[in-house]
Formats: structure tokens, sequence, C-alpha cells
């Protein structure tokens, strides 16, 4: 994926990981999974099973959420992106994928990666946060 520098902003580090990942878990729903990319205030970590679109996700991740309360997006960004998530956790429709269901910030991440892997494909399944990705590129080309 070529994203623009912009898109960036966040990122400290990325660290490639020599080992699996086998002294993280992470409770998705009922069952125990092993990440495959961390992020944690700028900082990225790929561990060896990741995808260029894990990074893509993580990258998201950097730009929602840089420690509690702070985003690179704007204040109304990040309440429309909320604000998405919420119907589509009352409706139960306009998800990416199971993990995007977890929160606010899996939604996004998860939503993130698909719109910059397939903008039509997000578009289909939730054409009002397709809308507010729109904004959210343009936001990140005006920095």
């Amino acid at each position: 994926y070529n994203l623009p520098p912009t898109h960036l902003i966040g990122v400290r580090n990325i660290d490639l990981a020599e080992k699996d990942s086998a002294h993280f878990s992470t409770k998705v729903g009922f069952e125990d999974k092993r990440p495959i990319g961390l992020h944690r205030d700028g900082y990225i970590t790929l561990f060896p099973k990741a995808t260029s679109l894990v990074l893509v996700h993580e990258i998201g991740h950097s730009l929602y959420s840089q420690g509690v309360g702070r985003s690179f997006l704007s204040e109304e960004l990040t309440t429309r992106v909320e604000d998405c998530y919420r119907i589509a956790k009352k409706s139960n429709k306009g998800f990416v994928s199971k993990y995007a269901k977890i929160n606010s910030h899996e939604f996004f991440a998860e939503s993130y990666a698909t719109y910059i892997d397939n903008r039509a494909w997000l578009f289909r399944r939730n054409p009002k946060l397709t809308e507010v990705m729109d904004e959210i590129m343009d936001y990140l080309e005006s920095k």
C-alpha cells in the first residue's frame, strides 16, 4: 500500500518481531487470540504472521488513538466515527469484521484498513462511515 506521508503522522517506530507473540493474548469473544500486530502510543510491532494490511490496521490505530483521549483526527471527525460505531453496534450492521465490533478503536482501525484496501467494499458495508472516511482522508491531506 502506498500511504501518503500524512497518514504516518502518529507512527514513531515500526518494529518487526522475530518470534510469535506468545507472551501476548487478546480476548476476542470466547477465544484467546495472539495478536499479529500491536500499537501503543505510536509504536507498532508486527509479528511474523503479519501482512501489509495488518500494518495498515495498526497505522489506523496510530491516527485514531494516541494515549487516553488523544487523536490525530479532529474532535469532530473522532465523534463522527464514534457515532458510526454506535449506530453499527445498535443495528448490528455496518461492521467490516467481527473484530471491528470490539470497540470504537478496533472499529476505526479495521475500517481504515478496509478503506485503504477496498473503498468500494467498505461503501457497500457502511456508506455513512465511508463518507466520514472520505472526510478523514481530506483532513489528513490538509496536514
